[in-house]
């Protein structure tokens, strides 16, 4: 008997199961992989039956391809964070991703088939987010993760539609002026005398902090041959950031953490720039372009005074990675250290506690409050709303320097070494 030939992808079929006594419908899938895929259709009327085996060859004819009714959000989130999000992402973002679905979305969705999710099913992950106490911008952020999962699952025919864009992000409540996100001058200037008083060798860095809104690690990562006295500009370049490992040696050495590994690599997607200074800490891109920043006259006195105290701790380095703030030995300073010294010498300077990222509204704040045109205050915090062709970045810097200069002027810090 000659063999019978494979359908393919469109063809369906219809036949009696007695066992079921159910009208079952098939149609064939496109192939992927190398693997045979089928949608199925059942009603113990057969009219009933051929409508819907029609409407699902209707469907694949115009959508090209469907996903199958097998697959739960869990395992598709699994595939899609390794296989699509991960070589696409910063690392630190990624962790994010992952944070998300591992926290949130697979143990409040993770059993629903993905073919099965409905709007109630998004709001039902919000308000898992006010059971739990958490914030508005936490539940927006696990409701972007699982949007782009499901734009990648309708490309990948895993979903028909994306039910994350069909529902409103949760509202995030406007900010309450009273409560001080940003510092005042007064406070600017407490936090600095204290600063002068307890650690010259990092007072400079609050004073980039509270002058241009650097990000932590943009300040952290900071490197000499980036930072121009001569002329005055900072090129924001690089950033420090905690890096994890993954084994190089192929899971052979034993070693259950990666970064014990004797060959151990720096778990980053390929073509991610990346230099490992110490443990895991790195220099990696900014988040956003580079961009260059003028010098004011205060901050460009407390350059000058830092760069002579760096040359003359150099001999004493275990390390020089040209960093212009990093610890008595050269190394760079950890985030958290950072982060303890904030909050140090926010408490001894009498001012109510704020996250560090405070700092940058501050910067943002107060050049506002001195009148600076938004666009300029953009360009000097780096964000990535601002194209520009390089005439435009010319007249900006220029802007941005006259902006710089009068803020270093209200907030009255020394301008001299």
């Amino acid at each position: 008997m000659a063999k019978t030939a494979r359908r393919q992808a469109g063809e369906g079929s219809l036949h009696f199961r007695k066992d079921k006594g159910l009208w079952v419908g098939t149609v064939e899938l496109p192939e992927r992989d190398g693997k045979r895929r089928r949608r199925y259709v059942s009603s113990a009327d057969y009219r009933t039956a051929k409508r819907k085996l029609d409407a699902l060859k209707g469907k694949l004819v115009e959508q090209g391809d469907l996903p199958t009714a097998d697959t739960t959000l869990a395992a598709w989130l699994g595939a899609w964070l390794e296989e699509i999000a991960r070589p696409r992402l910063r690392p630190m973002a990624y962790e994010r991703y992952r944070g998300a679905v591992v926290d949130h979305i697979v143990p409040e969705l993770g059993k629903i088939r993905v073919e099965h999710l409905t709007l109630s099913h998004v709001r039902q992950l919000h308000r898992r987010f006010d059971r739990l106490g958490l914030s508005e911008s936490s539940a927006r952020s696990a409701h972007t993760v699982l949007s782009a999962a499901l734009t990648d699952a309708m490309r990948e025919g895993v979903a028909h539609r994306n039910v994350g864009k069909l529902v409103p992000l949760p509202r995030v409540a406007d900010v309450d002026a009273s409560k001080g996100v940003a510092l005042s001058m007064d406070e600017v200037r407490r936090f600095m005398a204290v600063a002068q008083v307890r650690n010259l060798r990092t007072a400079s860095r609050w004073v980039a902090a509270f002058l241009y809104g650097p990000r932590q690690g943009e300040t952290l990562g900071l490197r000499w041959s980036h930072v121009d006295l001569d002329e005055g500009w900072v090129d924001v370049a690089w950033q420090l950031q905690r890096l994890g490992f993954r084994h190089g040696c192929g899971d052979t050495c034993g070693r259950k953490r990666a970064s014990d590994c004797p060959d151990a690599e720096l778990d980053v997607p390929r073509g991610y720039a990346a230099t490992r200074l110490y443990g895991g800490l790195c220099l990696t891109a900014p988040k956003n372009a580079r961009h260059r920043i003028p010098i004011p006259a205060p901050l460009h006195a407390a350059l000058t005074e830092r760069r002579a105290q760096v040359e003359a701790e150099r001999d004493g380095y275990v390390s020089d990675h040209d960093l212009v703030w990093c610890r008595i030995d050269g190394e760079p300073i950890s985030k958290e250290d950072d982060y303890d010294e904030w909050v140090d010498w926010l408490s001894a300077a009498g001012i109510p506690h704020r996250k560090l990222h405070a700092a940058r509204h501050t910067a943002a704040s107060l050049l506002r409050r001195l009148g600076y045109h938004s666009d300029v205050i953009r360009m000097i915090l780096g964000h990535s709303s601002v194209l520009m062709t390089q005439g435009y970045t010319e007249v900006d810097i220029s802007l941005a320097r006259e902006a710089l200069s009068g803020y270093g002027d209200a907030l009255a810090l020394p301008s001299q070494p």
